[in-house]
Formats: structure tokens, C-alpha cells, sequence
């Protein structure tokens, strides 16, 4: 599977447009709340003065609706550099907080399925064991589940959502268990979320 860097950089720009958009509802909503508060001072009883505070109150939720959006759009480019194989480096730009920005030298890589030959599956399965060797809880936990859940000849489509679940394995360590159980050779990732045993 290949991510390219053109990839990574349309969930950065759409972060970048995310938070520009919530910038501007931010200042709005401060706009509208110092109109409230001038309308509530002069007249408190004023008809007028609940349409403003709906609408201050549609503008503030649509802001903070705005910044999960952004919180997610920032795991979703940390998820998909991680599937390329690279760190990521904040860079911060437009008042606001450090965005996640890879590095210029990425080159796509793609990962070589290599089918076991019979008679070599006892040693190979031993030379993953002892890449797992030092498996933490959650490694061990989704190797299991795995190998329950997946077979050898055709892949299964799981979320990292769907794993979670069904481990308990908390959902800002699921990524680095999966990659671990990648790199260990229990499962091979056939294309996005499709897992199989190696």
C-alpha cells in the first residue's frame, strides 16, 4: 500500500481551511457576544435581544463543532503519515495551534507481499515470535484478537474503531499496536483496513 506526499499534504490543506473557517467564527461569535451584552445593558426586556442571543448561541456551537473537526482532520494525518513510514514535524502557521507537516524528502513506499513456501512455515512463524518478543499488553491483546478474527486466504475488513472495541485497547494506542503487529509479520494489510494473516 502507498500514500503518496500529495496525499498527506489534501488532509493538511483541509485542515488549514478548517481552521481558518473556525477563526472566523470565533471572531463572530465574540462580534455577537459584545452585541449581546451592549443590547442586554441598554434594554434587558428587549424582544430583539433573543433572536441576537440565538444566533450568538448557533455561532458559538457551530465554532466549537469547527474545532473537532479540526482535532480530527489532525488524526487523521497523523494515522496516514504513520502509514508511510515517516515521523511527522510541526510546523505552526495562521494563529493557531502547531499543525503536523511531513517532510520534504518522502518518497512512496509500498509494502512487498511475499507468500510463504511450504516447509519454511514453522521457522517463519518462530522468527515472528521472536520479533514480538518484548509485546506489550496491547500488542498482545490484538495479536490475539486477530488470529481469532482473520485467516489466511482472504482479508477481513476491520477499523481501528471496530478493534478497539472488541480489545479494549484504548484508541490513542491502537495505531501503535497495529503497527506493531504489522511489523512482526502476524497480519498483512491488504489495501486500507484489510487484514489477513501472513
Amino acid at each position: 500500500m502507498a500514500i503518496t506526499p500529495s496525499s498527506i499534504q489534501a488532509l493538511q490543506a483541509a485542515g488549514q481551511a478548517v481552521d481558518a473557517a473556525r477563526l472566523e467564527f470565533v471572531e463572530q461569535t465574540k462580534d455577537l457576544n459584545e452585541r449581546v451584552a451592549a443590547a442586554m445593558a441598554s434594554n434587558p426586556f428587549a424582544v430583539e435581544n433573543d433572536g441576537l442571543y440565538e444566533a450568538w448561541k448557533r455561532v458559538s456551537r457551530i465554532s466549537h463543532d469547527l474545532q473537532q473537526v479540526e482535532a480530527q482532520l489532525r488524526g487523521l494525518y497523523t494515522a496516514a503519515s504513520e502509514l508511510v513510514g515517516f515521523g511527522t514535524v510541526e510546523v505552526k502557521y495562521a494563529k493557531s495551534a502547531p499543525r503536523l507537516l511531513p517532510p520534504s524528502s518522502v518518497v512512496e513506499q509500498s509494502v512487498a507481499d511475499v507468500e510463504p513456501k511450504k516447509g519454511k512455515r514453522k521457522a517463519k512463524v518462530k522468527a515472528r515470535a521472536s520479533k514480538l518478543g518484548r509485546k506489550s499488553k496491547n500488542t498482545d491483546l490484538l495479536t490475539r484478537y486477530l488470529r481469532k478474527v482473520l485467516n489466511h486466504k482472504k482479508p477481513v475488513r476491520l477499523t481501528l474503531a471496530q478493534m478497539t472495541e472488541r480489545t479494549g485497547i484504548p484508541s490513542g494506542s491502537i495505531h501503535a499496536a497495529v503497527k506493531a503487529v504489522l511489523d512482526a509479520g502476524v497480519v498483512r494489510l491488504d489495501g486500507p483496513g484489510n487484514y489477513r494473516l501472513a
